[in-house]
């Protein structure tokens, strides 16, 4: 069963792995840090080692993706077919999807998704996957661009910056979905669900663990 996960924050840790357990099947665990590639070398060598070690729980075989900017996604080359899972980390939204969109790496991907592998996203890695990027720039009544896969622009670590982007998205007038940190909010077989130990936020209605968001 091929799983779409938006995450709000927790990507790689103990506290998610149930939940990363729920959504792969055997095969690779493929990371992506792609959204934080001009974080430098010491922020990219985090998530790497984060990703091994939840990999390792997992009993997944670990791959990291080298793919730090726009350049790299245009020229790689490989498949994902013997993946488990794919998961982007967070970093910087818009430029996650400057950098990826058109390019061989999201062939790649969505090769595998169409061959039954999941997808997630975490933070950045699930705002990427609105129609837009709700940002600084919302509050004068501008975003940016998404890949367009869900039908709401993504607000993650809800709990923590909601107000925040509430605002940002009341003026450019989206609809969005606010996701609690060490939360998820999952589709399989058309169905979105909660889970996690926060909430799952849209148009005024709050979702916890296990309810099916309508």
């Amino acid at each position: 069963m091929t799983h779409l996960a938006l995450v709000g924050s927790g990507e790689y840790l103990p506290s998610m792995l149930e939940f990363e357990k729920l959504i792969s099947k055997p095969g690779k665990y493929i990371q992506i840090a792609l959204a934080a590639g001009q974080e430098g070398t010491d922020r990219l060598e985090y998530w790497k080692a984060l990703g091994e070690a939840q990999a390792r729980r997992l009993e997944m075989e670990p791959w990291f993706v080298p793919v730090f900017s726009r350049t790299d996604a245009q020229n790689f080359s490989d498949s994902f077919e013997d993946a488990g899972l794919i998961y982007f980390s967070g970093g910087d939204p818009t430029y996650l999807v400057q950098s990826i969109e058109n390019t061989g790496l999201w062939s790649a991907v969505e090769q595998a998704v169409n061959n039954g592998v999941s997808l997630a996203g975490c933070s950045a890695g699930a705002m990427m996957m609105g129609p837009q990027v709700l940002g600084l720039a919302s509050f004068f009544g501008r975003t940016n661009a998404g890949l367009g896969l869900i039908p709401w622009n993504v607000i993650p670590h809800y709990d923590k910056f909601g107000k925040f982007f509430n605002f940002a998205s009341k003026s450019v007038k989206t609809d969005v979905v606010g996701i609690d940190e060490e939360t998820a909010l999952y589709r399989a077989d058309g169905v979105w669900r909660v889970w996690g130990k926060g909430k799952v936020h849209i148009a005024g209605e709050n979702y916890a663990h296990g309810e099916v968001v309508k």
